[in-house]
């Protein structure tokens, strides 16, 4: 916000005082207010169901605003509650989608279409070119590039390479436990190795977990 109010600039002059406000440039903004911002300034206290300006809050925020972006996706998530549910039980989920998905939500919803996230699950997508066809979630997923915005390294002859912007795409997926009630996959993107690892834990295999038809990174 404060980069839009810094490129708002009208200039006179001489000193204006009166019968300018129509002159003025305007900036409107119709959207819900927790999708511009949401604050964190104080600490929620034990016995308060305040959430306003707290870390809680601003969580709270982040998945409502998550749910409302993957919902018009056709994809299956739990509905967020009141605040006091909120309060009392904790996130149905977590999920955290890296802003350059999008940064417009246009943009990201292109990248996301059908599938599932249950309650208690977790999402995290880390990177720019990322997409998501009938995956169903039950457990723990990270999706992580080591550079976010692409990279770039200097050849033997001093030049830079072209930046590598890696991507994953899924389809038909199904991540859900089948012997613990918990399970975390993370998936790390090395644009150089040009290759993804999938780390789950080493006594059990990755077939236990994945039913799929199309996984590449």
């Amino acid at each position: 916000m404060q980069n839009i109010a810094d490129n708002f600039l009208n200039t006179y002059s001489s000193r204006c005082c009166k019968d300018v406000e129509d002159k003025l440039d305007t900036f409107i903004d119709y959207i819900e207010w927790r999708r511009v911002t949401s604050s964190a300034k104080k600490k929620r206290k034990p016995a308060d169901t305040s959430l306003h300006q707290t870390p809680d809050g601003s969580l709270l925020d982040i998945m409502r605003n998550a749910y409302d972006l993957l919902l018009q996706c056709d994809i299956d998530i739990p509905e967020i509650e009141s605040n006091d549910t909120y309060v009392d039980s904790g996130s149905l989920f977590l999920i955290f989608l890296h802003p350059t998905l999008g940064p417009l939500w246009e943009v990201t919803r292109q990248k996301f279409s059908s599938g599932s996230i249950s309650k208690g699950s977790e999402l995290q997508v880390k990177l720019a070119e990322f997409l998501w066809r009938n995956v169903q979630i039950e457990g723990s997923m990270i999706i992580a590039a080591e550079n976010i915005m692409g990279s770039t390294r200097v050849n033997d002859k001093g030049a830079e390479d072209v930046s590598y912007i890696m991507s994953c795409y899924m389809e038909t997926l199904s991540l859900r436990p089948t012997i613990l009630p918990y399970k975390l996959f993370l998936i790390t993107i090395n644009p150089f190795l040009g290759k993804s690892s999938i780390c789950s834990p080493r006594w059990l295999q990755i077939e236990d977990y994945f039913q799929r038809s199309r996984f590449s990174c």
